[in-house]
């Protein structure tokens, strides 16, 4: 949530709304509500942080001294202090060209021998070779990029679709359900659809205009509009959230 003091002054004066408050919420729970997901996001980055601090290691690198593991960053940084110090000496011979290669760092993963087997026949093994395996980076790590929520800026009409999403469909008027659900996985998204009532809608009056419908969020905190639009069965609403842990 990004706001102008001015924007805010309006706000507590009652002068204006912020486009993403729901139907029926005054404005204090609209603020706790947003104070709630920016902590959650808060939470989110504090542990990948963590993660990349941490990894599974520390290393450190000179061209002397070689690749070396810590199991601490101290230890690491140490390390590399100790082959700065190294170059020092000849200083005032002029510094090393190497100096600026000495490193440290964290590591987040390393190569892992998996699936180890008798040697079958087909693997083209050399002769003597009895077993073979592969290696994996490990463990696992997910580079999730994940949705955020917009300002709800619907037309005249009422239709709105955030532009990840936008992009994602690509022009398409129908994606299928398994490509869908795999996008979503990648992007650390759970999802929901609302129907509008159709037994409440006048099409005489409204045709195709959803600007006077206003969904309602799923229960729960983290949701955001993905898509507001028309289909062959309805008009809907697509809410959107992060998953717990992404």
């Amino acid at each position: 949530m990004k706001i102008t003091v001015p924007e805010m002054r309006g706000l507590l004066k009652g002068l204006c709304l912020p486009a993403d408050i729901r139907f029926g919420e005054y404005l204090p729970e609209y603020l706790v509500r947003k104070f709630d997901e920016m902590h959650q996001k808060l939470d989110a980055l504090e542990a990948d942080n963590a993660k990349l601090k941490n990894g599974i290691g520390f290393f450190s690198y000179g061209t002397d001294s070689g690749f070396e593991e810590h199991d601490s960053a101290e230890k690491a940084i140490a390390a590399a202090d100790s082959d700065i110090d190294y170059y020092r000496g000849d200083a005032c011979d002029g510094w090393s060209e190497e100096t600026d290669r000495t490193v440290w760092g964290v590591i987040m993963q390393r190569a892992t021998m998996t699936g180890l087997r008798a040697v079958e026949e087909g693997d083209n093994c050399a002769e003597g070779i009895s077993e073979w395996c592969d290696y994996t980076l490990l463990p696992k790590y997910e580079i999730v990029t994940t949705l955020t929520a917009l300002p709800v800026e619907r037309d005249k009409y009422g239709y709105w679709t955030h532009p990840d999403y936008l992009a994602f469909c690509d022009g398409r008027e129908s994606i299928p359900d398994s490509e869908f659900e795999e996008w979503m996985e990648a992007k650390g998204l759970e999802w929901k659809v609302d129907y509008r009532d159709e037994e409440e809608t006048d099409y005489d009056a409204d045709g195709f205009d959803l600007s006077t419908w206003n969904p309602d969020a799923p229960a729960g905190d983290g949701w955001f509009v993905g898509s507001i639009h028309d289909t062959d069965d309805g008009a809907v609403c697509i809410w959107l959230r992060a998953k717990a842990g992404v």
